[in-house]
């Protein structure tokens, strides 16, 4: 636990069905020389628990051609089953579809010119970024001490699945009548404060707000208060 905020990272382990929300971002990589075989194209995902890394080696999982133009065609065929690349001469251009977690897989090469233009980013911060902005912004350490942390990551998820990413939030579908369209969840009571209430994020976040105490004040144990999510 932590009385900073979560990063991006912590969000989209803790809440991976977020890790696809957002627009289309690119990037580009251009290949100015010819690998030698062997030479590795290495792309990490640090989401995953352990953190992974996908390895493509030059003349194994994609031939060297012969010229860059003929090698970066080969190389953005053997990325289409990550991300969407073509080529046009020796540049290659990827498309991820997510802007929350898709675009920040770090990538390195042994080939030292093969790089990746703006961490494959537009730039703009898509909806996971966002929403993670907004619960840091409304909860602080003051409101939940050493649970900070782990309070911004049930707000953040929390506003996300409010925006209808995800499954809404609402839990392991139970039953459905097809016939009346109704559809049950296996979700508790929704406790008093109705906004939290509205999502399994917002009522792990109620109950975690159950649990932070203060030193005591003139005799009186204090918990987060007006002004803390």
């Amino acid at each position: 636990m932590s009385t900073s905020c979560a990063t991006l990272i912590e969000l989209l382990r803790f809440a991976p069905e977020f890790g696809a929300v957002g627009s289309k971002s690119y990037g580009t990589i251009e290949l100015a020389v010819q690998p030698n075989p062997g030479d590795v194209l290495r792309i990490e995902d640090p989401f995953s628990l352990p953190p992974m890394e996908l390895y493509l080696v030059a003349g194994t999982d994609f031939d060297i051609g012969a010229d860059t133009d003929e090698t970066a065609a080969n190389l953005a065929a053997a990325l289409s089953g990550i991300v969407v690349g073509s080529s046009s001469g020796s540049t290659i251009t990827v498309v991820s579809s997510a802007s929350g977690a898709a675009t920040l897989f770090p990538w390195s090469s042994d080939f030292g010119t093969l790089a990746p233009t703006d961490a494959l980013g537009t730039g703009a911060p898509g909806p996971v970024p966002l929403a993670l902005e907004s619960a840091c912004s409304m909860i602080g350490p003051g409101c939940y001490g050493a649970k900070t942390s782990t309070a911004s990551l049930y707000l953040a998820a929390h506003l996300l699945a409010l925006e209808g990413f995800g499954d809404g939030g609402k839990g392991m579908i139970m039953k459905r009548k097809i016939d009346k369209l109704e559809t049950q969840y296996n979700v508790p009571g929704v406790p008093s404060d109705k906004d939290l209430g509205a999502t399994k994020f917002g009522r792990m976040l109620v109950a975690l707000k159950r649990t932070v105490f203060f030193p005591p004040v003139v005799g009186r144990t204090r918990r987060p208060g007006s002004g803390c999510c």
